[in-house]
């Protein structure tokens, strides 16, 4: 969605540009599509297909190229392990707990949004949530649009608007052999790049709400990159809700 977006000139990063369209006396705008996804799943899935596997092609091993945004910044997780922590490996090779706590730290030092968006919240502020809040307040109808359910979202949307858009299913993660396997486990979290490739092993979102729900000083950290993100998860999915009791 967000390629679709950006080949068609709606690549705006700055939340601001929906402010423009929708705060004065006459908005510009009087439909307004929110996407979001559920954070844990989110993250995860940055995690897999920049640094794991993509599609079906294996990234630790060069077997798929890595992206240069994303070889950046797993240099900087890296270095921040071998300089701060004492945990010497290679670069590149990290876990999804040490990942979500180098966001943490960039949260605590307020440098998260120099990270690449592609690993941050989708929200880095309650300022972004109450532009999206301020539009439930105005005669702008919401569409809701949540990745776990986008086809169903789109039908909504296109019925809504008469168009007829539905993308084909694309950079979904699949297994790169018969002798690999998903997991819900929470112990992968921990487990770094060489060893998930080693065990041939792919976590699933589960395996982060597992470990979170089993390690509370880390659950707090988490929800403190990511409160606003739930904060908005928790906004659409009652906005979808309440349009589908009406």
């Amino acid at each position: 969605m967000r390629t679709y977006l950006a080949k068609t000139g709606h690549n705006f990063k700055n939340i601001d540009k929906l402010k423009s369209l929708i705060d004065s006396e006459q908005s510009k705008a009087n439909k307004v599509i929110i996407s979001y996804r559920d954070p844990a799943g989110r993250i995860t899935s940055s995690f897999i297909n920049k640094f794991h596997v993509y599609e079906d092609r294996t990234i630790f091993d060069g077997n798929k190229k890595i992206q240069g945004f994303a070889k950046e910044f797993s240099a900087k997780v890296t270095k921040n392990l071998n300089r701060h922590h004492g945990i010497i490996r290679q670069e590149g090779d990290f876990s999804l707990r040490e990942m979500i706590l180098f966001l943490w730290e960039c949260n605590c030092k307020g440098r998260l949004s120099e990270v690449n968006p592609h690993f941050t919240p989708q929200l880095l502020s309650k300022k972004e949530l109450n532009v999206i809040q301020s539009c439930s307040n105005r005669t702008i109808r919401l569409f809701p649009l949540k990745v776990e359910l986008l086809r169903n979202d789109l039908q909504v949307i296109n019925n809504a608007l008469d168009i007829d858009y539905i993308p084909p299913r694309m950079n979904s993660t699949s297994s790169p052999g018969q002798d690999w396997s998903f997991s819900d486990s929470a112990e992968l979290i921990d487990l770094p790049l060489s060893k998930l490739y080693e065990h041939k092993i792919i976590p699933k979102p589960g395996s982060l709400l597992n470990a979170l729900t089993q390690d509370q000083d880390f659950k707090t950290k988490y929800m403190e990159v990511f409160e606003h993100d739930y904060q908005l998860l928790k906004l659409m999915d009652g906005y979808r809700q309440t349009a589908k009791n009406q």
